[in-house]
């Protein structure tokens, strides 16, 4: 499924994000892929950014308690391909806002993996994602 993702960056500025929730047959996982991030301001053309550049743990706040309330977070993914196909894995730590309560998680920290062959679970993940990815558009 697509979704896109934002918040208020400045004023008349806008951050989007395309993401990707994608539920893998035979597995109880949720992968959630994040590409092309766009600074759109109401004055010119939209600009690429990278993913240092933005507010990272709205995005992913965004996800899990907008789009994917109830989802237990142990089991999902998040992944992130960059303008070059680089493909990383983002490992988050987070807490609940409220005890008991799905969606109402708080990302406390955040880091990225480059996804190569030392990670090979995590490369055959992205593989399958940019197929299904692919069969969305």
């Amino acid at each position: 499924m697509f979704i896109s993702l934002g918040y208020t960056y400045k004023d008349g500025e806008e951050i989007i994000v395309k993401g990707y929730i994608l539920h893998p047959h035979n597995t109880r996982e949720t992968w959630i892929v994040l590409k092309d991030i766009l600074l759109v301001d109401i004055y010119s053309e939209p600009h690429y950014r990278t993913i240092e550049e933005i507010n990272i743990r709205r995005v992913l706040e965004h996800v899990y308690n907008r789009h994917l309330p109830g989802l237990r977070v142990p089991s999902s993914y998040v992944y992130y391909i960059d303008r070059e196909n680089k493909a990383f894995h983002l490992n988050f730590h987070y807490r609940r806002k409220i005890l008991f309560k799905n969606q109402s998680i708080k990302v406390k920290n955040y880091f990225l993996d480059e996804i190569n062959e030392h990670n090979p679970e995590h490369a055959s993940r992205i593989i399958l994602a940019n197929e299904m990815i692919q069969k969305l558009k």
